[in-house]
């Protein structure tokens, strides 16, 4: 009998931040992300803080930008280890 194999998921923190870019540059392309990916399929925990926030600023119909994010993640110490806002806009 061949048993089920749990599919685990790829952890590449780089392909995280490149599709977390492409939302930022691209806000068209969120509604299409939120239909794939959940916060917590996030290998990188900020990543999926960031996920959320740009879902939520999106979904009151505002324009994401590192900017508008800000306020949302000012206080978020990984974020800050990384870099701050200059993390989010690179």
């Amino acid at each position: 009998m061949i048993e089920a194999m749990a599919i685990q998921p790829v952890r590449n923190v780089e392909a995280e931040a490149v599709v977390l870019g492409a939302m930022l540059c691209n806000n068209r392309c969120i509604d299409r992300m939120t239909d794939m990916l959940k916060p917590e399929d996030f290998f990188e925990a900020l990543h999926g803080r960031i996920f959320s926030a740009i879902v939520r600023e999106a979904s009151l119909g505002r324009s994401v930008t590192p900017t508008t994010l800000k306020t949302y993640l000012v206080d978020d110490p990984a974020l800050q280890e990384l870099g701050g806002n200059a993390y989010l806009a690179k």
